[in-house]
């Protein structure tokens, strides 16, 4: 429940440079073509660029813009594994090794912006490889150990991309750093991600391949894939994807890719890029790939789905809704409840009327071979726009059978249904206020109220933070969360008694800080109350640094700023 209720929550915070002009200058890596690139003929070209193209300018200034992001995302980080495509983040997949309790981050604007460009913007990339300046991001923190490696691996299906793997590797006499790590203790690793790193992992995502500067590895392993720290990833890279005509060469390496079955997430990533480069011409041949994983009843065929979802394409939007009323496993119809909410809203709203009476999942519609279950019916109508649909979710607020119900219908139970869903919120909540059920939950609600029912949340704020009992510390750091991350009315008076809280929040250790004995030091209720009053207050400063004393000297100052 924790894991499934906190990835809504984080879900409902997610909600360019181009000119008229086409490129006019060519970057130097490309003067001469690797050996086994692909002519130089006219190829499709790519959708997201009918409008306009970037000047080069425009693209070398996204690239320098990568110096300012500050956390890492996928392919950049240490708590976990993926496989990403910036410009649409809710069909990102295969997330694996996520440790110490963190969800993968957000993207800058930047790093999105030159995805989306694609091969238009990989020659440019190309060249950056090199590109030494640091950003502000590291990555690591409490490992015990770390590689400087050479992950760039081919596809087996593509003799080309194999070969020039291979030789490059061969005929390199490139030799890589001894010193990669901005601090090389034990388990206080870390590393500085460079430009030329971010570009490495930008390339990966618009040609399907898992590029990763920086990733975990169990157990406690960071490993540093970095074109600036070991050139001989700058050579292969450059080797594979540094020719002529980088827009064909992408397109025939995503069709291989599309074909290709040594992993689910290569041939649902091919059809996500080629959808969203190219455009419907290859739409005949991704709706055959799913119709014939459909017809095998393959375990991947969700994932196809939920690759190509965002897709209007009249062929693929028809195949992923007869795969929806023909499909026997969950995952997959569960998948498909995107499609249904944008193409198909009538039989939408039908599912969530059926909700309404069904008191055990699933729900039941006569024509569907496998109805979806309840409770993702709702998570993926949480936002939905339709009038109908909106309606029926809000019809379902006073049956709402838990938090995570209530969640995900407060959007439109806000809007439609004011009255019943304070109502039903403060019935849940106060349910949740002993010490028998999950606090998050309780939390789940609390923050939901803060972020759709704003002129409610003090008095909901009010009664959470007037519980007791064992969890009484994890209630307040709660707040002092929802706090620091929503406009809170009259937060002042909300957070002073928590900044006298010594009590621990239960939200782990600061990282990699350590009191005078060398113990690490842990979040206490007051250090993230001070942090709350610093995202309310912007002259209000709190860094997380030194010992308690340290910490405690900051505090004393926020709190007399705010009773004054």
């Amino acid at each position: 429940m924790r894991n499934l209720l906190l990835a809504t929550i984080l879900g409902a915070l997610i909600g360019g440079c181009a000119t008229t002009a086409r490129i006019n200058e060519t970057p130097a890596i490309l003067s001469k073509a690797p050996e086994g690139s692909t002519k130089d003929e006219p190829g499709p070209s790519p959708k997201v660029l009918d409008e306009a193209r970037p000047l080069a300018d425009d693209i070398r200034t996204l690239i320098s813009e990568l110096q300012d992001i500050s956390v890492g995302g996928a392919g950049m980080s240490s708590t976990y594994n993926a496989f990403a495509f910036a410009p649409l983040p809710e069909i990102s997949y295969n997330t694996g090794a996520l440790i110490l309790g963190r969800e993968p981050s957000g993207v800058s604007e930047a790093f999105r912006r030159l995805v989306e460009l694609g091969p238009v913007a990989l020659p440019y990339l190309l060249e950056a490889l090199d590109d030494d300046r640091p950003t502000r991001a590291t990555t690591g923190g409490r490992m015990m150990w770390s590689s400087l490696d050479t992950e760039v691996y081919g596809v087996g299906a593509n003799e080309r991309e194999c070969k020039i793997i291979e030789k490059t590797k061969l005929n390199s006499k490139r030799v890589a750093d001894e010193v990669y790590l901005e601090t090389s203790d034990f388990f206080e690793m870390k590393y500085r991600l460079l430009v030329g790193d971010v570009c490495f992992t930008i390339i990966g995502q618009i040609t399907n391949r898992p590029y990763s500067a920086s990733r975990y590895q169990p157990t406690a392993g960071l490993v540093i894939n970095s074109p600036v720290h070991n050139p001989l990833i700058a050579d292969i890279v450059r080797a594979l994807w540094a020719v002529p005509n980088p827009t064909e060469t992408l397109h025939e390496n995503l069709l291989i890719d599309l074909e290709t079955k040594d992993w689910f997430g290569r041939y649902s990533g091919a059809a996500t890029r080629l959808l969203y480069y190219f455009g419907d011409q290859d739409s005949d041949t991704i709706v055959t790939r799913m119709k014939a994983e459909a017809l095998a009843k393959h375990p991947a065929t969700g994932e196809m789905v939920m690759a190509v979802s965002f897709s209007d394409n009249k062929k693929i939007v028809a195949e992923c809704l007869d795969i929806f009323r023909n499909s026997t496993e969950s995952e997959t119809t569960a998948a498909c409840l995107p499609v249904v909410l944008r193409h198909d809203p009538d039989l939408y709203v039908r599912l969530l009327t059926a909700a309404q009476e069904e008191e055990n999942d699933p729900v039941v519609v006569e024509e569907l071979a496998q109805t979806p279950r309840r409770q993702e019916l709702l998570d993926a109508a949480m936002h939905a726009k339709d009038p109908a649909i909106r309606k029926a979710m809000a019809a379902l607020v006073p049956g709402a059978r838990d938090a995570r119900e209530l969640f995900a219908c407060l959007p439109a139970g806000a809007e439609l249904a004011h009255d019943e869903t304070v109502a039903r919120l403060l019935e849940l909540l106060d349910k949740y206020s002993g010490d028998t059920r999950p606090e998050e939950d309780a939390f789940g609600l609390v923050y939901g109220a803060a972020l759709y029912l704003p002129d409610d949340v003090g008095d909901v704020i009010r009664e959470y933070g007037s519980y007791t009992g064992a969890h009484e510390a994890i209630r307040q750091a709660n707040l002092a969360l929802v706090i620091g991350k929503t406009e809170v009315s009259g937060w002042q008076d909300l957070l002073l008694p928590l900044l006298s809280v010594e009590s621990d929040s239960f939200y782990g250790m600061f990282d990699a800080r350590t009191d005078r004995d060398g113990y690490q030091l842990a979040y206490r209720v007051c250090d993230l109350a001070a942090w709350a009053a610093t995202q309310r207050d912007s002259n209000l400063t709190f860094k997380v640094e030194g010992d308690y004393d340290t910490l405690d000297a900051q505090i004393k100052v926020i709190r007399k700023a705010l009773r004054e």
